[in-house]
């Protein structure tokens, strides 16, 4: 659970999702693209 706060507290203030009046977590969009590179370390 733990986690999961922070995760959703890190998308909140990159503003990628947004609370609604009631509090509850909102993501305000159809979709998300999403590209990032792993290399080995």
């Amino acid at each position: 659970m733990k986690a999961v706060h922070g995760d959703v507290t890190a998308l909140l203030e990159a503003g990628l999702i947004d609370r609604t009046a009631e509090g509850l977590v909102d993501f305000p969009f159809d979709q998300v693209k999403v590209e990032f590179l792993l290399r080995a370390a």
